[in-house]
């Protein structure tokens, strides 16, 4: 629990300093200019709350909520700030991401969290790097998700993936099932990551699949035990 409370208040630390650096380097008024937005900080909250991606994203949307009411407001040289999240659903499609990054630049966002997945990150991140929308992910770990934009929270997966395959050979482990989803890129990516570092080891890897929305791993449980 600590591990969770302290992640989730570095986040809002993090996005308030790239909030002040946008501040300083865009054209748009992020602080808003009638009443009601007045002294008001709004930080976009980009995640497939729709779709395949939907139940994970939903738990780190979660976390970004209890953030905010932990830290809803910032002090910028001496002012404070309420920071507001909107919250757009990129609905774990292309179209989806593209849209609702729109709707986050339209809606003049000072900074961006998310997205659960890499490949929706890779759909939405060129325009937001297009307005010079800075950008914090959290658990988006493809490596290939890179611009100057781009602020990683967590490990990528070439970090992960070969930590993982040097842990399970030191652990006297020679032999390998690399069990990954079937035409998901994310799976697949970290996989092969882990089967190739394995395999430089020393060890042998034996690659399985299933299905997205398959519930009975039966049948392949017992082809790994073999």
């Amino acid at each position: 629990m600590k591990k969770i409370l302290l992640l989730v208040l570095s986040l809002c630390l993090v996005a308030a300093l790239l909030i002040f650096c946008g501040a300083v380097e865009r054209d748009k008024n992020i602080f808003g200019s009638t009443d009601e937005k007045e002294n008001t900080i709004y930080i976009g909250v980009i995640e497939p709350l729709t779709g395949d991606d939907a139940p994970g994203a939903m738990r780190e949307v979660l976390g970004f909520r209890y953030a905010n009411a932990v830290c809803p407001t910032v002090d910028i040289n001496g002012v404070t700030y309420n920071v507001k999240l909107l919250e757009a659903d990129s609905m774990s499609s292309e179209n989806g991401s593209e849209n609702a990054a729109k709707s986050l630049i339209y809606s003049n966002v000072a900074a961006v969290l998310g997205a659960y997945d890499s490949e929706n990150a890779s759909y939405c991140l060129p325009l937001f790097e297009k307005e010079k929308i800075p950008v914090i992910g959290v658990s988006c770990s493809s490596p290939k998700i890179d611009a100057d934009n781009f602020f990683r929270m967590c490990f990528t997966d070439s970090f992960q993936c070969g930590a993982a395959a040097n842990l399970a050979y030191s652990m006297d482990c020679r032999k390998a099932a690399v069990l990954t989803q079937t035409a998901d890129v994310y799976s697949k990516a970290a996989g092969k990551i882990f089967a190739d570092e394995f395999s430089r080891l020393g060890g042998e890897v034996v690659n399985l699949s299933f299905q997205s929305g398959q519930e009975n791993f039966k049948a392949l449980a017992e082809e790994i035990k073999d």
